[in-house]
């Protein structure tokens, strides 16, 4: 019983480390948006539109782009692949229920 303690304590802890990056994480991204006066959606949009960019550099935007999806996609999978999950003391909720506030 100790050891599932001391595992659920050490879990506890990567979270609060993880939630304490994730805020430092907003944090700076919103002060680098406000520094450059613009918006994640407005650089997207720049990004996004051929009609700004020479067709090479249009192309290598596409092509940075798809390498980052790339990337994070693989991270993602391999924390839930990382992701120890215990069978469930109760039976998963079926799709015919209905909950009620």
């Amino acid at each position: 019983m100790e050891e599932k303690e001391k595992q659920e304590e050490d879990l506890e802890e990567q979270l609060k480390k993880i939630d304490a990056y994730m805020l430092q994480m907003e944090k700076e991204s919103q002060e680098f948006f406000e520094a450059l006066r613009t918006s994640p959606h407005q650089i997207d949009e720049l990004l996004s539109d051929p009609k700004q960019h020479s067709k090479e550099t249009f192309e290598y935007l596409q092509d940075q782009r798809y390498q980052i999806e790339a990337a994070l996609e693989q991270r993602i999978a391999e924390v839930n692949a990382s992701v120890v999950r215990e069978p469930r003391d109760t039976p998963p909720v079926k799709g015919h229920w209905i909950f009620v506030r």
